[in-house]
Parts: structure tokens; C-alpha cells; sequence
């Protein structure tokens, strides 16, 4: 008699396979915003060297960007971007459903999380790195020392997801090394840590020269600590985490909202002395390093705000001897022990949030950069010259859309193809003077606006048609209804007509 094939399906993979095709629904629904599309930009336009020198305006490093130039140089479309990222997600999901050791509830209320249900899934940015990379780190964590070159590979990518990510590094990097110099082969723990340094040197020399050459920080490092009211600016970023980490939350008080995020990270980090005291030690300063980071250099903000809450996910997923004695003695129940109490606290203020962000995207425009990209595509010459006001991402990330199409500044009136912040201010006033400069030889040319940038110049938004001077303008497109994520990608285009 043949033998009959029995496939068994747990109820881990069962969920895992719901949340990967939601969230494979809501990447197909999701449209790309501003943030995504200069990354796919950057792929798309430069060769591997630019990409690498075009990391100091960036102040993100070049990895993800790198994963990206494959598929732009295939002519992939843009929804690959997207693929990619929830990818590995999915590979990160599957592996935390399948081999993790909390309960079935508590990683059903993670899955549901706003970064995890989300922001890194849906999201396609670099943050989509952290997830995959901290699960590795954590499968191979109990066997780094007969493992040390695939723990170490680990390490040097986790250092080149993010900046934020540099401390978790570091303090796992300094513990791996001590322990790697206590062992009898010193030349193959002297080799690893060569190659972990030379992978952190080259992360760091990517973004070094933004010392002067971005507005996000000093134009030297030694005035990183010379800023004013740094203990101020410290406990406004401890102030602003809570509120942003418990967004759309508005049934709990804000007073509320700070007392139960923290009391939930603070127990969640002790909980973890009664896993391993080395993992006390390691959140802690994965953690003020992000507090540090987030206040002195880039504040923490949308993906940045749920960091400390993956990194509290990592430490409790990192196995440990089940036979030991305990750091501490004292006996707890075993859901604060194991996290479950803490994480599950974390997760569940953020539901709010996640059917805020699941509903509108599901119903609205993340971002209008697509819609207003397509009627430009159908209805703008290929050859027509754009002046975008303002300089910056919100209208600078069209040749995602529109690959090779030439905009121009309006600062300087200088044209582009791949966003880099030009200097000086946008014009004060829109006259004769101005339009005569953008249109130089031409006698039509468009003028391409981030909204909120239109209002300030007061010009009219009612009437289809009016005049400045010896120029006809008249608004041909705008993006209504206005797009649900407040990063402000509304936009309204003029096309200007010399009488």
C-alpha cells in the first residue's frame, strides 16, 4: 500500500500566512511617498560609486540602496520596491512565527503592531533591513563562538540598516569581542574582529563627510556636544517617544499614554536580568544610544519611533539555557520574565494606529506624488520645463515616476534629475521678473507646487485663470481629494504662458 503524504500545518504558520497576505494587500493598495522614492531615485540614477558618495547628503548608508540597483537596472517597475521590503519582512515574520518562544497570543499581538503590521512591511525603506538582520542576529547569538564569522556578518549588517542601529552593534560587538580574545585561537578571533571593523569603517566612512554638507548636523562632529540645553533637548526626545509610540491612542491621556510606555519598556528591561544580565546590559545601551542619536543628530520619528520596541522583541527572542542559575534570585511570574506582559502592553497601545493607517490606506492616497506624476506623464511635453517650489524631497522625487524627466529649482533655477538640497531660499514673491527668468527663451513653462509652498505666495486657487504681469496662468492640475499622511504631498501645477 502507498503510504499516504501527511502534511501538518501549525497554527503559527496558519497566522503567519494571513498576516503575509494582508500585508501583501495593503503593499498593493499602498502608494510610495516621497522618503521611499528618493532611495529608488538614487538606485535608479547613479552608479555604484555616486550611490556611495551621495550616502553624506543621505545620512542613511548605502545598503539599502545597493539591494535597489539590481532592480532598476533590470526596469523593474517601482512595485518591486516594495516587494523587496516586505519580503524580508515576511522572511523576519515567519522565522519570529515559527522558531520564537513566546506564546501564540503574544506573537499574534506583535504581528498586529503598527511597525510590525506596517510601517517596516508596507513601508519600503531601509528600516525593512532591521527586522530580517535582528532575527539572524538572534539564531545565531547562542552559537557565535563556534559560529563567529556568520554572527560577525550579522553584526556588520546590522550597523548598515541604520544609524540607530550602531548601538545595539556596538555593545554586542564589544561583548563578542571579549569573548572572542578569551578563546585558545587567537588568530581566528583576531581575523573576525578585523573584518567586523573594517565593515563598520566602511558604514561610517559613507556618511562622515555629511559634516558640513547637511543641515541635520554640525559641520564638524565636535559640535554634536557643544549644542545649547542638551539635557532639555534630551528630555523632550523621553517626552516625545511615548506620545508618538501610542499615536492615535486619544482615549488615554497623554499623561496616561508616557506612564504605560514606560512602565512597559522599564519592565520588559528587567525582565531580561532574569533571562541573562548580559542582555540587561545590551538594551540599556541599544537604547540611550538611540535616546542620544535621536536627540543630537536625527530626531526620532516615524519607522525610528518602534526601534526600542524591536530591540526589546530581540533581546526576548534570543534563546537561552534553559537549565541555569539566575542573575537574580527572586522569583517572578513568567510572563514578566519572559516578556510577554511588556511587549504585549507595547503592541496593543499602538492598535489605534494600525487601524488608522490599515483603514486610510486601504481607502485613500498615502502620498498624490503618483497622481500628479501621471498627469504630467499624459499631459506635460517630455521636453517642458517644471520649476518645482519647494526644493526639497516633496517635489524633488518625481523621477521615481518619471524617470529621466528634467525638473528645475526654483532657488536657483537650476535643473535636476535626482534630489540633492539646493542652497538658498525659495523666492519670496512670484512677479514679471521671475516668471521672465524661469521662462527665459521659452514662452510656456509649468510650475509645479507642494501646496502648503502655493498658499504662502497667496495666489489664487479658486480662479482657473489669472495674470502676472505679461504671463497667463492657469492651474491644469490638483490633487484632490488631499492625501491622508501628513508629510504635506499635495501639489497644484501652473502652466505659465508669456502674452
Amino acid at each position: 500500500m502507498k503510504k499516504e503524504l501527511k502534511i501538518s500545518v501549525s497554527r503559527e504558520q496558519i497566522i503567519f500566512l494571513l498576516y503575509a497576505l494582508f500585508t501583501l494587500l495593503l503593499l498593493v493598495k499602498h502608494e510610495p511617498w516621497e522618503d521611499e522614492l528618493q532611495s529608488w531615485c538614487i538606485a535608479q540614477s547613479l552608479s555604484i560609486p555616486e550611490i556611495l558618495y551621495q550616502m553624506r547628503y543621505e545620512g542613511h548608508f548605502a545598503l539599502w540602496h545597493l539591494l535597489l540597483k539590481p532592480l532598476t537596472a533590470l526596469h523593474l517597475p517601482l512595485f518591486f520596491m516594495g516587494i523587496l521590503a516586505w519580503g524580508l519582512c515576511m522572511v523576519a515574520g515567519y522565522l519570529f512565527m515559527t522558531k520564537g518562544s513566546f506564546t501564540l497570543a503574544t506573537k499574534s499581538l506583535i504581528l498586529l503592531s503598527l511597525p510590525v503590521l506596517y510601517y517596516f512591511p508596507v513601508i519600503a525603506r531601509n528600516y525593512a533591513l532591521i527586522p530580517p538582520v535582528l532575527v539572524g542576529l538572534a539564531a545565531y547569538y547562542p552559537v557565535r563562538l563556534r559560529k563567529p564569522w556568520h554572527y560577525g556578518i550579522f553584526l556588520i549588517l546590522l550597523v548598515h540598516t541604520h544609524a540607530y542601529m550602531c548601538g545595539l552593534a556596538g555593545v554586542l560587538g564589544i561583548f563578542f569581542a571579549f569573548e572572542l580574545l578569551k578563546r585558545p585561537n587567537k588568530w581566528k578571533s583576531l581575523t573576525v574582529l578585523m573584518m567586523i571593523g573594517v565593515g563598520v569603517l566602511a558604514a561610517f566612512l559613507q556618511v562622515a563627510p555629511a559634516f558640513g554638507t547637511t543641515n541635520l548636523v554640525p559641520s564638524e562632529a565636535s559640535g554634536l556636544l557643544a549644542q545649547k540645553d542638551i539635557l532639555s533637548k534630551i528630555g523632550n526626545t523621553l517626552s516625545k517617544l511615548p506620545i508618538l509610540h501610542c499615536d492615535k491612542a486619544d482615549f488615554l491621556p497623554s499623561s496616561l499614554q508616557v506612564i504605560i510606555y514606560y512602565a512597559a519598556l522599564v519592565a520588559g528591561w528587567f525582565g531580561l536580568l532574569w533571562r541573562s544580565w548580559k542582555l540587561f546590559v545590551i538594551f540599556f545601551f541599544a537604547i540611550m544610544w538611540q535616546i542620544l542619536f535621536g536627540t543630537l543628530i536625527y530626531p526620532i520619528n516615524l519607522q525610528r519611533i518602534f526601534l526600542p520596541y524591536l530591540i526589546l522583541i530581540f533581546c526576548y527572542i534570543i534563546p537561552v539555557p534553559s537549565k541555569r542559575s539566575s542573575f537574580i534570585p527572586i522569583q517572578i511570574p513568567h510572563y514578566l520574565r519572559n516578556g510577554a506582559a511588556a511587549l504585549g502592553i507595547l503592541a496593543v497601545v499602538t492598535f489605534p494606529a494600525s487601524l488608522f493607517f490599515v483603514k486610510n490606506d486601504l481607502t485613500k492616497s498615502f502620498s498624490n506624488q503618483k497622481n500628479i506624476a501621471v498627469y504630467i506623464r499624459n499631459n506635460v511635453p517630455a521636453d517642458a520645463k517644471i520649476v518645482v517650489f519647494p526644493d526639497t524631497l516633496i517635489t524633488g522625487t518625481f523621477g521615481a515616476y518619471l524617470p529621466g524627466r528634467v525638473f528645475h529649482h526654483s532657488t536657483d533655477n537650476q535643473p535636476f534629475t535626482l534630489f540633492c538640497m539646493a542652497k538658498g531660499p525659495m523666492p519670496k514673491t512670484i512677479d514679471s521678473d521671475l516668471l521672465a527668468r524661469y521662462a527665459g527663451d521659452c514662452r510656456e513653462f509649468y510650475m509645479l507646487f507642494q501646496f502648503g509652498a502655493y498658499l504662502l505666495y497667496r495666489l489664487p486657487y479658486k480662479q482657473h485663470i489669472f495674470r502676472i504681469g505679461n504671463y497667463d496662468l492657469e492651474i491644469v492640475a490638483c490633487t484632490l481629494p488631499m492625501a491622508f499622511f501628513s508629510a504635506g504631498e499635495n501639489y497644484i501645477m501652473l502652466k505659465v504662458t508669456r502674452k
